[in-house]
């Protein structure tokens, strides 16, 4: 019983490391067609893309923060913990 209970768990967490493979896969593939699709596309999309993607900006007298409606961290692979390059000399006074 014990070891039938094992091999379940193991096929599980098989299953969910798969799962979320194929997810990160299907986010990748998203992100390269996005961004591909910026570089032709008009002011009023990308106006639109950063409304649906920033929750906010946070101003004040010594730095600017970008917050996210979807943490970045998770999908991204950066030595720096998540930190996206793409955001960072907007947001460099916070160093």
């Amino acid at each position: 019983m014990r070891r039938r209970l094992k091999q379940a768990r193991q096929d599980e967490a098989q299953a969910q490391a798969e799962e979320l493979r194929l997810v990160i896969g299907c986010v990748r593939d998203f992100a390269a067609r996005v961004q591909e699709g910026l570089q032709t596309a008009d002011w009023g999309t990308r106006r639109e893309l950063i409304r649906t993607l920033v929750k906010c900006v946070e101003v004040d007298l010594q730095q600017i923060r970008i917050v996210y409606r979807i943490s970045p961290v998770p999908f991204e692979e950066g030595p720096n913990g998540g930190c996206s390059q793409h955001c960072r000399g907007r947001v460099a006074s916070q160093r």
